[in-house]
């Protein structure tokens, strides 16, 4: 399973949805604690620039990337089936 589409929501907060058709928000302060993603935490404008690579992978242009896999597990409980 990977992520189709992203889009920045409010805070530090990514709306996602996946290709098992569930879709929703996760808050990614826990995720941003980490010295590697601290850019992305620090940088309003950056921190909107995420993508969906081709892999399906969160990405940023400054080479920092999350996991589908761990955000869907860190999203879990506010993921909605979509028809």
């Amino acid at each position: 399973m990977t992520c189709r589409r992203s889009a920045p929501a409010a805070g530090r907060k990514l709306w996602l949805q996946y290709t098992d058709r569930t879709a929703g928000e996760v808050d990614l302060i826990p995720m941003l604690q980490r010295q590697l993603l601290a850019a992305v935490r620090d940088d309003n404008g950056l921190f909107a620039q995420v993508v969906v690579d081709e892999s399906g992978t969160l990405a940023w242009p400054d080479g920092a990337d999350l996991a589908p896999e761990v955000l869907h597990k860190l999203a879990a409980p506010h993921l909605r089936q979509q028809a």
